[in-house]
């Protein structure tokens, strides 16, 4: 774990990463260059972006191949503008995957780099949100909600959060 001191050298973010053994389809390589994509998810401590802070933000990505998952996190909102500083480092030109992003993650954080008088902003445009697909084939699935974990649940994946 890495631990990012401010200019202030009060504020501090936490920086964790860890490889993932990932099975990655190898038809997917002719077609997507892994190397583009990036999965994002972020928690708050709320749902309004003009009251709330992000205090974690959790990407998975390829990189010196291997796959990564990488945790930004902050323990007080002070600390949020380092921890979007230090997201924005990770960004650069990727696509992103997200679940519920485009109405959610990707306002909010845009929000919340105004907030923090930062000028980076991710582009909506680039940002794959996989809620969107599956709302679109709500009919075809017949769930009772579209919560992520009762997505997973029906394609059999199960996890426990760490």
């Amino acid at each position: 774990m890495l631990l990012y001191y401010s200019d202030k050298g009060v504020d501090i973010i936490y920086i964790h990463t860890k490889e993932l053994s990932v099975v990655w389809p190898s038809f997917l390589n002719e077609n997507y260059d892994i190397n583009k994509y990036m999965i994002l998810d972020i928690e708050t401590t709320g749902l309004s972006p003009t009251y709330t802070h992000v205090i974690l933000v959790g990407i998975i990505y390829y990189h010196n191949d291997s796959w990564l998952l990488t945790q930004i996190f902050c323990d007080h909102r002070s600390e949020e503008a380092e921890l979007l500083v230090e997201l924005e480092k990770y960004i650069h030109d990727h696509m992103l995957i997200t679940y519920n992003g485009h109405t959610f993650d990707i306002p909010y954080l845009n929000k919340r780099y105004k907030a923090n008088n930062l000028s980076f902003r991710l582009d909506n445009n680039k940002n794959f949100d996989l809620y969107r697909v599956i709302r679109s084939s709500k009919k075809a699935l017949n769930l009772t909600n579209y919560k992520l974990k009762t997505i997973e649940e029906y394609l059999g994946i199960y996890r426990e959060d760490e």
